[in-house]
């Protein structure tokens, strides 16, 4: 069974890094979960639909989908769903010299999934409320060339249903943040 489990979480590393992306597995009771994220980087546009020239724009939330699989274990008696019950996000500069600011932590909610099931959860990475922040706040300029890159922790906690066994898991994506209309 452990050769097996093995094997399985060798093949899924060789997928997530084909794809350039940062994923992780969590071996559980019954079940173990593995998190992939679709895309390894977000090039958000803080402020979508400007013109530098005549203003205007909206400040739109931006996403990464990143799919949560569980696979039951064969000799499990009960296979056990797992409750995620909460997504957190927290960054961390790319370029530790940067002139990017340190960014506050964000949360997103959960789903459960079943034993043999994938979810795909669309985690709000680059959020309309943190964009407009940047530009309130962290002195980020419209209509320049500031791009800010940070690397963006994507933590999912919860619980293996029957077991009671508390669940975290974590993938790393890239979110560079820059104004990408400004004619």
């Amino acid at each position: 069974m452990k050769k097996l489990f093995f094997a399985c979480v060798a093949i899924s590393i060789c997928f997530a890094g084909c794809g350039g992306s940062s994923g992780s597995t969590k071996e559980l009771t019954t079940v173990y979960l593995t998190v992939t994220p679709n895309s390894d980087r977000l090039e958000a546009d803080v402020l979508t639909g400007n013109s530098c020239s005549t203003g205007g724009g909206l400040y739109l939330t931006e996403s990464i989908p990143v799919t949560i699989t569980s696979t039951a274990y064969t000799n499990a008696t009960a296979k056990s769903p797992v409750t995620i019950s909460g997504v957190q996000i927290s960054y961390s500069k790319y370029d530790p010299k940067s002139a990017a600011p340190p960014l506050p932590l964000q949360n997103d909610t959960g789903a459960t999934i079943n034993p043999g099931e994938s979810v795909i959860f669309t985690v709000k990475v680059a959020p309309d409320k943190l964009k407009l922040d940047l530009v309130n706040n962290y002195g980020f300029s419209l209509c320049s060339l500031d791009y800010w890159e940070y690397y963006a922790t994507i933590t999912f906690s919860g619980v293996e249903n029957f077991t009671n066994k508390p669940v975290s898991l974590s993938t790393v994506v890239k979110v560079a943040f820059a104004d990408r209309n400004n004619i």
